[in-house]
């Protein structure tokens, strides 16, 4: 409810990423969530023929919204077209805050101006590799060139680290072409990031194939060698505030802060918890991994 999740309609269209981010952290409750989402039957938004803004809110039931609307002038029936250029920060300044509801008014909003534009984005991104877009036509999947391109991955190394929820989140909704392309990328031999021994933001962004990005840390006063250092803090949130929107890009660096600084601070977590289990940390030892008792702590595989 506090995310506008009112009815099946709204339901219908929910991700793992949604699950999650309205606070469902138990993988579990999310996976079962997800598997029953699938067998909800909502028909799609009929709102390609819609004459004005409150015909568009009462088709989106999201008819509490007129008042808010009419109030910041979009008020006639030739109004639907001053929407066009309406995106999710834009619509959280006019007070529409529910997950759910900005969800529906982008999607329904991208339906009635296929052509309008994206979020700005500072930096010019080449295009994807051809080997690359090879291996998605030998997958069937060509078609999906531009999803991968919008999202950042460009090339078989940004692909190789790529889960079903990252296909899921560019717009793959066919379930049998995400499995598909689950299957083929685990055959994707990937050199892992030697980012450890980089000194300066340069280089690293260089190792990191992400060296569109140079001008865009310089200008945020990311200049020198030492500054690698000054890098220990950033998350996704400041990531996205100077400018990284591309899912691979946010990924992609945030993984190399994670290698360079692994005792970088965590998100604030309110509880305790109690460290691994003897048994537990045992069982780990005969199988050669003890050195990995941090990780498994991490993210509470406790026991």
């Amino acid at each position: 409810e506090k995310h506008g999740y009112k009815n099946m309609h709204f339901i219908a269209s929910m991700t793992n990423e949604d699950f999650e981010a309205i606070g469902i952290d138990k993988r579990g409750l999310r996976l079962r969530l997800k598997k029953a989402v699938r067998e909800v039957h909502s028909p799609p938004m009929a709102v390609s023929t819609v004459r004005g803004i409150v015909e568009l809110l009462r088709t989106l039931e999201l008819q509490e919204y007129e008042e808010l609307f009419s109030k910041q002038g979009y008020g006639t029936e030739d109004d639907i077209e001053n929407l066009k250029d309406l995106q999710e920060k834009e619509l959280r300044e006019m007070g529409v805050h529910k997950r759910a509801h900005l969800q529906r008014l982008i999607k329904a909003f991208d339906v009635l101006f296929p052509k309008r534009a994206e979020p700005y984005d500072p930096v010019q991104h080449p295009p994807m590799e051809d080997a690359a877009v090879r291996w998605l036509e030998t997958l069937g999947c060509k078609c999906y060139v531009p999803n991968f391109e919008k999202h950042g991955y460009k090339n078989m190394h940004f692909i190789a680290s790529m889960t079903n929820e990252d296909f899921e989140a560019i717009g793959i909704d066919k379930r049998g072409l995400r499995l598909r392309l689950k299957k083929a990328v685990r055959e994707v031999h990937s050199p892992p990031m030697a980012v450890s021994t980089v000194r300066g933001i340069v280089e690293l962004l260089r190792t990191l194939e992400l060296q569109e990005y140079e001008e865009l840390f310089s200008k945020q006063g990311y200049g020198t060698e030492d500054d690698i250092e000054n890098l220990k803090d950033l998350q996704e949130k400041e990531l996205r505030e100077m400018g990284v929107h591309k899912r691979a890009h946010l990924q992609r660096l945030i993984k190399a802060f994670d290698v360079l600084f692994p005792k970088r601070a965590e998100p604030y977590d309110p509880v305790q918890h109690p460290p691994m289990e003897d048994a537990a940390v045992r069982w780990l030892e005969t199988l050669g991994c003890k050195c990995y008792v941090p990780n498994f702590e991490k993210h509470g595989y406790k026991n």
